[in-house]
């Protein structure tokens, strides 16, 4: 292949190094300056994107301004300004800076120096991927290292943000499309994400991400879906890294860009290290996403005469996007899931005139000349979720996001909805802050101290831990607790299981939902009663710690605190008792400012009984005084046998049976499978049958026989199907099996050990349990216990 040079006007000044990276082009010398040419670029980075279905277009356009490409600038010194910018490439080029050539320099996406956007004439088009400059430092500017780009890859900045950043902003382009061009208008030249967006809300930083999704490339580079959703999360990280985490985000995506969108949340979902990237979500907004297919076979076609009879990831990306493809009923599976833990504010816009379709010209070129078609259909672009507004755009899919000016009819919607959204941020940033401010005032902190609650919270996250991706999610469907949770509903829930059944996982999940999608700010209280520990089974230590959560939550609560007669001011001494905690409680719920207040009660039959009468009661009066209209929803769980409906009425029953838990158990058991290799195969399947046929809603069952399996010293196959044929029906069965097992020189060991566990009024820990297991009435002081001391009381635990 003949050797190409960068077209420049003259060659560089001294001190100034040039390196270009084109496509398929040798490395070469250009006055001394090395070249390395290789790579692609997306033709729609101009005021006019060029694409094969406007080629005939551009070359009857004589509007010289409209033909001009925008060119990417990336590491500009944060000290540098407009003017040092326009100097170092006039020092390059003359002509790189006519007059009427004005770049828009911005702060970078991912680091302190600055990013610039300059429009260019064509001449230098056959830039396809990177120039890489070094600018020498000079008098009045620092020394740069800069990099010149049309593909726009990655996250661009489109904007400056005055004040403070309240949310992220990142638009997303769709199948073959352009970071900066696909949003463009080819009339006015408006790229409304730049030129419009900011100056209409305040207060956010938007972005435009960029990745070569093209069908028609020289590229030889693998280009999966998958691959594209792990670039995008690292790139989000990456623009993050420098930000709160929690700061929101509002995504924007066209066509495939929503479907990208879709599959980062998913994955953020399942991975624990992006999760923030999902909890930081606050709206989506779609345009022409097909969530059920699209039409794909005009551009198969195209493809298949592209690259012969090669298969490559672009068949694939297109087989994915096909109407009905198992990528997109699988992608709607997982966002059942999701779209019942997490409730954004979603728009979607769907197109209502026809795209006209790709078509071979006798040339042998391809362009969009043909048949006009409805590219995304309506249904495929709706979500069908109750968060959802559906919204019809009279435009075809590629011009849906072309807003020409700002009094665009679906630019007016946007920006009502944008402002609607960052008002509601900057709000609950105001409360926030209100919130941190009474925190730290004196009384709030005595007062707080004075109720001495539990670590409830990592009670909580320890259960929250032990659930299984996609378990729980049925109860939200439950026509119970649907009906529980309407405004208008019953105040009570009573979810009641027998032992085992994963009733405290489900509780711990109902506390990280129940508030999803509320508008006003909620509050969600929790409390997990536990027999073995004596500070987590009464009625008071249940009122302590919702009227901490509640204070910490709305701190001018306070007030109803400080009203309490015998309550010290100024001092964290309070002696609080069950009825003073109780009237602050009646008089927070009473306020007629109070808002919306969810309570969770779990496993209500291990708090003390005649402590729990009492708790019931006062619920009891409190729920059904006369001509009493209160915001407060509770969700109590326990064992069957606790009678909940003889002290409280209206109450709506949800009991967990097999039926409602199956599914659940399902993915339990074959998660756990799934990390014990031993048991895979056939073997494996013979497992995860008898399992799942013998736990009749027990996730506790299921544990203790995996335990079981693990621990066995015969794993032949044959021994396995006959320990499967011998399975224990249920619980009281498998503990007598554990009890029979134990070694007879082990048995007094393990009674000792049974009587302090049952007996002690909070869990041990192994030094104690070691120190209580070894006294004998001889014993008149420790060091006497020495030689009856256990050395490695977990080697005892693991024998017995």
């Amino acid at each position: 292949m003949a050797q190409r040079r960068p077209h420049l006007a003259a060659a560089p000044p001294a001190g100034f190094s040039v390196y270009q990276v084109g496509l398929g082009l040798a490395c070469t010398e250009y006055k001394g300056f090395p070249l390395n040419i290789s790579g692609v670029a997306s033709a729609e980075g101009g005021t006019a994107p060029c694409t094969q279905s406007d080629s005939s277009q551009r070359a009857t356009n004589t509007n010289p301004r409209s033909q001009r490409k925008c060119f990417r600038i990336s590491g500009l010194p944060s000290t540098w300004s407009e003017t040092d910018l326009l100097d170092a490439l006039h020092a390059i080029d003359p002509s790189l800076t006519r007059h009427d050539s004005r770049p828009s320099v911005y702060p970078a996406c991912y680091s302190s120096t600055q990013t610039a956007l300059l429009h260019l004439d064509p001449y230098i088009e056959h830039l396809h991927s990177n120039l890489y400059l070094h600018v020498p430092e000079s008098n009045t500017r620092a020394a740069a290292h800069l990099t010149i780009d049309s593909h726009f890859h990655n996250l661009t900045p489109l904007n400056d943000p005055s004040g403070d950043v309240v949310a992220d902003v990142i638009a997303v382009t769709g199948l073959a499309g352009h970071a900066f061009g696909s949003w463009r208008n080819r009339e006015t030249h408006q790229m409304w994400l730049k030129d419009l967006l900011p100056h209409d809300v305040q207060n956010i930083r938007v972005m435009t991400y960029g990745y070569d999704s093209r069908l028609v490339s020289q590229s030889k580079a693998e280009k999966r879906l998958l691959d594209h959703q792990r670039r995008f999360i690292q790139d989000i990280e990456n623009a993050r890294s420098l930000v709160k985490k929690a700061r929101p985000i509002i995504f924007i995506g066209h066509s495939l860009g929503g479907i990208l969108i879709l599959q980062a949340l998913i994955e953020s979902r399942r991975n624990p290290s992006h999760r923030h990237i999902l909890d930081a979500t606050y709206s989506i907004i779609f345009f022409g996403t097909p969530h059920q297919g699209m039409r794909t076979y005009d551009l198969e076609e195209m493809v298949d005469s592209e690259s012969g009879s090669y298969e490559t990831s672009r068949h694939n990306l297109l087989r994915q996007l096909r109407e009905g493809s198992e990528f997109l009923e699988t992608q709607k599976e997982e966002l059942n899931y999701l779209w019942k833990e997490y409730k954004p504010n979603i728009l979607s816009f769907y197109e209502t005139v026809a795209t006209p379709t790709v078509e071979m010209s006798e040339s042998g070129s391809y362009g969009r000349d043909g048949k006009e078609s409805e590219m995304v259909k309506r249904f495929s672009a709706q979500l069908y979720i109750p968060t959802e507004q559906r919204i019809p755009v009279e435009e075809n899919h590629t011009n849906m996001v072309k807003f020409a000016s700002a009094e665009d009819r679906t630019y007016r919607t946007v920006i009502r909805y944008l402002q609607g959204w960052v008002d509601g941020i900057i709000d609950s940033y105001a409360n926030a802050i209100k919130i941190q401010n009474l925190h730290k005032t004196q009384e709030y902190t005595y007062c707080r101290k004075s109720l001495k609650p539990s670590d409830y919270e990592s009670y909580r996250e320890e259960l929250w831990l032990r659930r299984h991706e996609n378990t729980c999610t049925w109860i939200l469907d439950d026509h119970r607790f649907r009906s529980w949770a309407k405004k208008d509903g019953q105040a009570i829930l009573w979810i009641s299981g027998d032992p085992g059944c994963g009733k405290s996982v489900l509780s711990s999940f109902l506390t990280k939902v129940i508030t999803n999608g509320e508008t006003n700010q909620p509050c969600m209280v929790y409390f997990f009663c536990d027999d073995k520990d004596e500070r987590l089974r009464t009625a008071y230590a249940i009122l302590v710690n919702l009227l901490t959560q509640l204070l910490d939550q709305v701190p001018d609560f306070i007030a109803h605190f400080l009203a309490e007669p015998e309550y010290i001011t100024n001092k964290e001494k309070t002696s609080w008792t069950f009825g003073m905690l109780w009237r602050v409680f009646e008089r927070i719920i009473n306020n007629i400012h109070t808002g919306q207040v969810y309570i969770l009660i779990d496993a209500l039959d291990e708090c003390e009984e005649e402590s729990r009468l009492k708790l019931l009661n006062q619920l009891q009066y409190l729920l059904h005084r006369p001509a009493t209209t209160l915001s407060i929803k509770i969700i109590l769980t326990s064992r069957p046998h606790i009678p909940v409906t003889l002290y409280l009425t209206n109450v709506i029953k949800l009991p967990l049976a097999a039926e409602n838990l199956h599914n659940d158990i399902t993915a339990f058991v074959k998660t756990e499978l799934g990390r014990l290799p031993q048991f895979s195969g056939s073997l494996g399947k013979e497992v995860r049958q008898a399992l799942i046929a013998g736990a009749n809603g027990m996730f506790l069952w299921v544990y203790l026989i995996l335990e079981d399996l693990k621990k066995s010293t015969n794993t032949t196959p044959r021994a396995i199907r006959n320990a499967l044929k011998l399975l224990p029906p249920n619980l009281p069965s498998i503990y007598i099996n554990i009890l029979s097992k134990i070694r007879t020189e082990d048995h007094k060991t393990a009674q000792k050990i049974l009587q302090w566990v049952v007996w002690v009024l909070r869990p041990l820990t192994l030094q104690e349990l070691t120190i209580a297991i070894a006294i004998l009435p001889e014993h008149t002081s420790m060091s006497s216990m020495q030689d009856d001391m256990h050395t490695d009381m977990r080697k005892v635990l693991r024998l017995i």
